[in-house]
């Protein structure tokens, strides 16, 4: 690798790596202050719960491939004398360490569950269920599980003594929640908080962890009735299932569960949501799919006007870190 190639990889994973520490610090002082002054209280979507604890790494690979890697490949001389420098070969190396940390969690996250879906095929019944289109199979064990694996190749499967305990009405409803997981991409979301778990020390953005898994579970029940789901039934099935025993090894895989291992006072939220939904139905409500395409192409295109400004910028306070 020539020593222009080399350079350009080094700044970008220091950058990457002090922009994540950066925002590592803001998110988790931020959250801080939210719960500090009980804000969090109002924040109720999944999705926004999910940015906040993803915050760190969307800014450092934001900065990086948005700034950092243009203004380098445009402004930087192909035959540039400048070399890495001790320091940035020391903040780089730190990067690649903390990379690889996080492929290696994804392959053995991955590993795992690719394995155990694969048990449970073997020794799983396809089931036919009527309007559902994703894959279910009934298995021996776990007897309580009922949990959606994968991301594009998605499977339900549930547990034998689940299936005996449950109406077909009740099981339907069941399904029907792990469907809204698949339509939301939660398999992929969860596989992307975990790989990228922080210390405990970082408090508040593991908060935002948990509380995105909690809020997960409201929006996926909210789904299943938006799209003609029982609230009955499906309350039924949450008490149910919760009274079984808790499904073992489940949580350390990339799946959904109807309940989640650490789901506890959870369960008694959403059950309550479901009485509220049959005292006082409440009608369907549209993701504004128009308004998010809109602000993304506005972004995009307050990115474009930026960048004659914001890229000399970027390289000089690249030259100051090389130096």
């Amino acid at each position: 690798m020539n020593v222009y190639l080399t350079l350009c990889v080094t700044v970008c994973l220091a950058v990457w790596l002090v922009i994540t520490l950066v925002g590592v610090l803001v998110g988790n002082l931020g959250l801080g202050l939210l719960r500090r002054f009980q804000v969090d209280r109002l924040v109720r979507s999944p999705s926004l719960l999910f940015c906040m604890r993803m915050f760190p790494f969307l800014l450092g690979a934001m900065t990086t491939f948005a700034f950092v890697l243009p203004s380098f490949l445009l402004l930087e001389p192909k035959q540039t004398p400048e070399t890495a420098e001790p320091h940035l070969w020391l903040l780089s190396g730190l990067a690649a360490v903390a990379l690889c940390a996080m492929a290696a969690r994804w392959i053995r996250l991955m590993h795992k569950t690719i394995r155990k879906s694969r048990e449970w095929l073997r020794s799983g019944r396809r089931m036919e269920i009527p309007t559902v289109s994703v894959p279910v199979y009934a298995i021996e064990t776990p007897e309580s599980l009922v949990a959606v694996t994968g991301i594009f190749r998605t499977r339900v499967f549930v547990g034998r003594q689940a299936l005996v305990s449950l109406t077909e009405d009740e099981l339907l409803a069941a399904v029907s929640h792990e469907l809204a997981h698949v339509r939301s991409f939660d398999n992929l979301k969860q596989l992307l908080l975990r790989i990228t778990r922080l210390p405990r020390c970082v408090a508040h953005l593991g908060w935002a962890e948990s509380a995105w898994s909690d809020s997960a579970e409201l929006a996926a029940d909210r789904d299943a009735l938006e799209r003609g789901g029982s609230p009955l039934d499906l309350a039924s099935a949450l008490v149910k299932v919760s009274r079984l025993k808790s499904s073992e090894g489940v949580a350390a895989l990339a799946a959904c569960q109807l309940i989640p291992a650490r789901d506890g006072s959870a369960i008694a939220l959403r059950v309550q949501y479901l009485r509220e939904v049959l005292v006082a139905p409440q009608g369907a409500r549209q993701t504004p799919r128009g308004l998010i395409l809109l602000a993304g192409v506005a972004a995009f295109a307050a990115y474009l006007v930026a960048m004659p400004v914001a890229l000399p910028l970027t390289h000089h306070a690249i030259e100051w870190l090389v130096r």
